[in-house]
């Protein structure tokens, strides 16, 4: 336990007194998990941008093609009791209108 309040855990500036070595062994260890999760974090994030967002873009862009498929196999054979209307095409912003 500190004889006073750590400067360098509530913000304080100044030189560190009167902290045991305890304290300062747990802060070490904090600051280390910290430093292992923020690693963690960065490699997990590399791995998604090189890995598996593109293939989770070529999975989409399968899903894609098949429903475009399923629009035309829909409008050159209609169904007789559901009235289908042609999809209006997108606009420039890409937005629906």
């Amino acid at each position: 336990m500190c004889i006073e309040r750590c400067p360098h855990g509530s913000g304080g500036s100044g030189p560190v007194r009167g902290c045991l070595p305890h304290d300062l062994d747990i802060d070490v260890a904090r600051l280390r998990l910290l430093k292992s999760d923020h690693q963690s974090h960065q490699y997990r994030m590399e791995d998604d941008l090189l890995k598996r967002f593109p293939e989770k873009i070529k999975e989409n862009e399968g899903f894609i093609a098949g429903l475009e498929a399923d629009m035309k196999t829909l409008a050159e054979h209609p169904h007789p009791m559901v009235p289908v209307k042609p999809a209006a095409p997108p606009q420039a912003d890409g937005e629906q209108p």
